[in-house]
């Protein structure tokens, strides 16, 4: 029997995926997370342990709650709106922490999440467990970032039912994703430690604000406010086709959508299907905000979504879980 091997997911395929998305659409809130800690840690006189003590809270965290998933199913499963929030909440604390490193609106520091008073001084009289229990926490919390890959490899662990190959398959994409969130981490705080760290800083600040606006116009993107990045007006939109009184538009899912536009006619029943294969990344969550619609969708298989007579009108968007990727429908 093979030990790197489940039913579905090998764990060598979950280290794989893991090396990808910490290099693609995971990077853009997992390594800004990273990059904040690492920096902030730096500017108050933090020490490389609290790095080392994330990343070991990444891994134990993973391995622990991909356990779970796979024993318990569903019930860890986070809802479109909460990812939403999720991510909205940590864009805007980026944001905060990214401005304070500037330097240029003291006030701003007032802004800063801060634990309770009586939560901090119950933590600081725990000797030496009071700088560990903040960074291991945080890392093991990074399970829950709305991230395609993650999502995805988080649908295989629940599907295994079993707590150790669930651990597994998470525990080994987490693995992929350490060399190069260790780059980051270890590599900006050895170079905050330099002469010009005061510059460093500034830096830092401007990526860490790149990146919090970045998943905030993706948010906007899943709630259906606006057209995600990728989704671009095309001259030659495919027609969408005709069987027996019903519209049937097909559609792939893999690193974005493709067609990202199509048109169909309006007040038709229409039964949309998106095909994946081998399908890892932001587009393996699938979200319709006018439909009220978010599913993970397999690795590799077809989802079908029926959009009424009533539904089909205007133009309707959609969206992966992280709003990187998106099409639209447009009924005339």
């Amino acid at each position: 029997m093979d030990f790197f091997a489940t039913s579905k997911v090998s764990y060598e395929l979950a280290f794989g995926v893991g090396l990808v998305a910490s290099v693609s659409s995971c990077l853009a809130i997992v390594g800004g997370v990273v990059l904040t800690l690492a920096a902030n840690s730096a500017k108050s006189g933090g020490s490389w342990r609290t790095q080392a003590l994330f990343h070991i809270g990444r891994l134990g965290g993973f391995f622990l709650l991909g356990g779970l998933i796979g024993v318990i199913g569903s019930s860890l499963h986070l809802s479109a709106t909460t990812n939403v929030l999720l991510e909205g909440f940590v864009a805007l604390v980026m944001l905060v922490l990214g401005i304070s490193l500037l330097d240029l609106f003291p006030s701003v520091k007032k802004l800063q999440v801060k634990m309770p008073r009586r939560f901090t001084e119950l933590v600081t009289s725990w000797s030496t467990l009071d700088h560990a229990l903040a960074p291991l926490l945080f890392g093991a919390g990074t399970f829950f970032l709305p991230c395609g890959f993650t999502q995805s490899m988080q649908l295989a662990a629940l599907s295994t039912g079993s707590f150790m190959q669930g651990a597994l398959i998470m525990f080994f994409f987490s693995l992929g994703t350490l060399p190069v969130l260790a780059l980051i981490s270890f590599g900006s705080f050895s170079l905050a430690q330099q002469s010009w760290r005061g510059t460093f800083f500034k830096i830092a600040g401007v990526a860490i604000i790149t990146l919090a606006i970045f998943s905030l116009v993706n948010i906007l993107a899943v709630l259906g406010i606006m057209p995600s990045f990728s989704q671009k007006q095309s001259s030659t939109a495919p027609v969408a086709t005709l069987v027996d009184g019903k519209q049937i538009i097909d559609m792939t899912a893999k690193s974005g959508y493709s067609p990202r536009e199509v048109v169909a006619k309006a007040g038709v029943p229409t039964l949309l299907r998106i095909t994946t294969s081998d399908t890892y990344d932001c587009s393996s969550t699938l979200v319709i905000p006018a439909l009220s619609y978010q599913k993970s969708l397999q690795p590799s298989g077809i989802e079908e979504v029926s959009i009424s007579a009533e539904q089909a009108h205007g133009t309707l968007h959609g969206t992966c879980g992280m709003g990187m990727y998106g099409f639209q429908i447009i009924f005339e």
